[in-house]
């Protein structure tokens, strides 16, 4: 039902025109296929893969997309939350300037090598 009929609804119904000219280039079914994966979840669920990273690890969230459940399950972890103003789910698209700011200040606090990886 979404593939024949639902998905055409989806981007009629949008509400910026910038995610309806994005949504028409992508397959219904690609989208069909993508909605239930993200609805059934995996495992390990992707929070469990990031607290288990022996890794500095950084979220970044919209502001527009708070309050979200996943930014304050990584807190539980120890994992810092960078709010990117302005911006909802599409980061780089909605404050492209804050989002590069907020990952280049993470990227700035990791370190220059891993072990294993060091430069001779």
């Amino acid at each position: 039902m979404f593939v024949a009929e639902g998905f055409a609804r989806m981007v009629a119904g949008a509400d910026r025109a910038d995610y309806a000219a994005r949504l028409r280039l992508a397959d219904p079914l690609a989208v069909h296929r993508s909605a239930v994966a993200l609805v059934e979840g995996s495992t390990p669920a992707p929070g469990d893969l990031l607290a288990g990273l022996g890794i500095p690890r950084t979220y970044l969230v919209g502001e527009l997309s708070l309050p979200d459940p996943d930014a304050e399950t990584v807190v539980a972890f120890g994992v810092p939350v960078t709010e990117i103003p302005g911006a909802g789910h599409n980061l780089m698209l909605d404050n492209p300037d804050g989002f590069a700011a907020a990952l280049a200040h993470a990227l700035a606090d990791a370190p220059t090598s891993r072990p294993g990886h060091e430069r001779t």
